[in-house]
Parts: structure tokens; C-alpha cells; sequence
């Protein structure tokens, strides 16, 4: 799908992919910005996903258990190391 103004082009696209040979054998793609999830029925629609500065960012998460190893703040100040079972704060 795609949208013209005369000044700018965007567009929005699924692409849906199945080969016999090569690796991954199967992908879904997608192209666009923002993700919705949503039931239409009801009418709720969230959007956890956001495609900004070339990262795909959780915009809304609700995680019941979390397996990892590290754990660190944006800025390195704070990271929670749970293999060595530390948690560093520097200022």
C-alpha cells in the first residue's frame, strides 16, 4: 500500500515468504514505521511496537518472567549482572 501527496511517498507492505531450499525456509515482513495489534471486534488496539532511528523499541510490555544475563540502563549507568549477581549504580 502506498500514499502520494505530490511531496512525499510512503508506504506499508506484508510481504509473506516459503522456499524449498536456503535459510530461514519461511519469514513474515513487514514495512512500516508503527505495529498494531488489535481486536476488531471489541475495538482495543495497542501498539507495542515503534520503528525509530533504525531499532524496533517496545512501546508497551507486560512480561511475566524474563530470562537474562544482563540488564543495563540506556546511559551503562546501572546494569544488574544476574550471572554474576551484581547490581553496579554509578554516578
Amino acid at each position: 500500500m502506498s500514499a502520494d501527496d505530490g511531496v512525499t511517498f510512503e508506504q506499508a507492505s506484508i510481504y509473506l515468504d516459503a522456499r524449498t531450499s536456503g535459510s530461514p525456509r519461511s519469514r513474515v515482513v513487514l514495512d512500516a514505521e508503527t505495529l498494531y495489534f488489535g481486536d476488531l471486534g471489541s475495538g482495543s488496539i495497542v501498539n507495542p511496537l515503534i520503528y525509530s532511528a533504525g531499532v524496533w523499541r517496545m512501546n508497551v510490555a507486560n512480561i511475566g518472567t524474563v530470562n537474562s544475563g544482563l540488564v543495563q540502563s540506556n546511559d551503562g549507568k546501572m546494569r544488574i549482572e544476574l550471572d554474576n549477581n551484581r547490581i553496579l549504580v554509578a554516578d
